[in-house]
């Protein structure tokens, strides 16, 4: 702020007009106004900065973010974060802050939300032999489900375990009196090789405290590495409206990353799989009486699982928007783009108004649900593996508009199942120009098995090998059926409403015309598993059905 004209008594001494520095409101709030012009920039370093400087320039940074957080940040101001950097503290920022990193050094400035133990405070637990227990007072945290305490030996998450004898038998494993609580808690450990923490020289990190970094409305964070976090939203929590960029968040709780809405831009954000509480979340989107929010997740990598157990089955989704409505309508948006998604159980995006995954591969994922009204899939490869408990399908709900162009799809899930199971009526159908690959032969391209009333379904063009059923459309004929210009594997079986046809010239001689210009051969996919679709099959070329990558 400008104190032109005006004298103030700040640390007993009158300062002038715009000499002022800094003063320490009188009101007793304990903060410190800085009198440079807005919007200002803040610089901090925890290597080459100074708690006793004025964190003005790149030349007199401060050091702590406890330091920083004394003053006031207004609307518009810029925190410059030294490349380097390592703090083991918190940062809280208003509505309309710029968070970056300096861009002067080799890493990303790092918040952590956990603490180093001392090795001494662990004691053998009573009546076990190998299992170890530390007292420890997080930060944050009421017992709430939501609230949870994780420890890594050396950098690396160790694995969460039910019961104390599950501990004890685990090399490598841990688990907790309570979730979190700022009362204290009791964390039980059994180290990798069965180690004694006392006096293995291991580095112990228990998490401490809610979230690394929590923004307001309108703000942009920029470069910043983020790991652990008690809170359940993540080590990143923000607003309306953020810009997310060039971020590494990881080593979540239940959630990594938690925003009302955001553009989240060329970030990585990993490894969430620890807890076995059936809602872990990489990515949330959730604003209640939203107004019509969307999002867009773009150029990401994003990852789960526990790179310390790399068998370890995934239970964590890579994106969820929760179900928002004004006026009981759906309002929210999500579109993911150009985006890497691995290890997860599935990509879901709840009850939305509309949302798009184009240009991205999707490995090793359990699943997809990506909204409830509109959908649409561009360019995508997606292998769909056998993780549990999301069936490896897209439903068709009530009302959708599902849209799946030029996608290769490798389908690996163990169980009967198949790529789009119609589970609702009113509901329009459209696949175009994708690739669809089954490893266990068996289940269906598209599926009915429920009298659901007013579906479309268009599928043209398209090439699909392995499954033992083409179109199971059951009880119930669709109210308006296009299909044409396929490849179908040898001895496709149709069904349609009570009908069943045994092979492609059976579905063609059908009165309703089905898929006249088609043709049933291997397409001879090079390597569908790893994402090459090649066809060897010179009808595919000739009948140019499904898409060549």
């Amino acid at each position: 702020a400008d104190f032109d004209g005006l004298v103030l008594a700040a640390n007993q001494e009158l300062i002038f007009g715009q000499e002022i520095t800094s003063i320490r409101l009188s009101a007793g709030e304990g903060i410190l106004y800085n009198s440079q012009e807005r919007p200002a920039q803040w610089f901090v370093s925890s290597h080459a900065g100074d708690d006793a400087n004025d964190g003005m320039s790149a030349g007199s940074q401060f050091r702590t973010i406890g330091k920083l957080m004394e003053y006031f940040i207004a609307a518009g101001d810029t925190i410059i974060e030294d490349d380097d950097s390592y703090w083991w503290e918190e940062l809280t920022v208003g509505d309309s802050i710029i968070v970056r990193r300096s861009n002067t050094g080799t890493n990303r400035p790092i918040h952590d939300a956990g603490d180093i133990a001392d090795n001494s405070e662990f004691s053998l637990s009573a009546g076990q032999t190998n299992t170890y227990e530390i007292a420890w007072i997080p930060l944050h945290g009421n017992q709430s489900t939501d609230n949870q305490l994780t420890i890594y030996e050396n950098g690396q998450l160790l694995r969460y375990r039910d019961t104390i004898s599950d501990v004890d038998a685990n090399p490598g494993s841990y688990t907790v009196d309570l979730f979190a609580d700022v009362t204290g808690n009791i964390l039980y450990v059994h180290p990798t090789g069965s180690s004694n923490p006392v006096t293995d020289g291991k580095q112990y990190i228990i998490t401490r405290r809610a979230t690394c970094i929590t923004a307001g409305n309108n703000c942009t964070i920029i470069g910043i590495h983020t790991i652990r976090n008690v809170s359940n939203n993540g080590s990143i929590v923000a607003l309306e409206n953020a810009l997310i960029e060039d971020c590494l968040v990881e080593y979540g709780t239940k959630h990594n990353l938690y925003a009302n809405s955001a553009t989240i831009r060329n970030c990585i954000i990993r490894y969430n799989d620890n807890y076995s509480h059936g809602s872990n979340t990489l990515l949330v989107f959730f604003k209640s009486n939203s107004t019509g929010l969307r999002s867009v997740v773009e150029g990401c990598t994003i990852e789960g699982g526990n790179p310390a157990i790399p068998d370890l089955p995934s239970e964590t989704v890579a994106l969820f928007m929760h179900s928002i409505t004004v006026g009981g309508n759906l309002a929210d948006s999500v579109i993911i783009r150009n985006c890497n998604i691995t290890k997860v159980q599935g990509i879901g995006a709840g009850d939305v108004l509309s949302s798009t995954l184009e240009n991205s591969t999707c490995i090793n994922i359990g699943g997809w649900n990506m909204g409830n009204f509109t959908s649409i899939y561009r360019g995508n490869f997606i292998e769909v593996s056998g993780i549990t408990p999301l069936p490896g399908r897209f439903d068709v709900r009530d009302n959708m508009l599902v849209e799946f162009r030029g996608n290769r799809i490798q389908h690996s899930h163990a169980s009967n199942t198949r790529i789009f199971y119609i589970v609702g009526d009113n509901s329009r159908l459209t696949v175009v120009n994708n690739s669809f690959n089954r490893d266990t032969n068996n289940s269906a391209v598209i599926e009915d098995f429920g009298a659901h009333a007013g579906v479309e379904i268009v599928y043209t063009n398209n090439i699909a090998a392995g499954f033992a059923r083409g179109l199971q459309l059951n009880d119930n004929a669709p109210a308006s059926l296009s299909s044409e210009n396929n490849i179908w594997k040898a001895s496709q079986v149709f069904l349609l409403g009570a009908n069943s046809y045994t092979g492609l010239a059976n579905w063609q001689a059908d009165p309703g015309g089905y898929d006249q210009n088609s043709v049933e051969v291997d397409p001879g996919f090079i390597d569908p598993a790893n994402g090459d679709f090649t066809t060897a099959a010179p009808e595919v070329d000739t009948l140019q059905a499904g898409v060549e990558y």
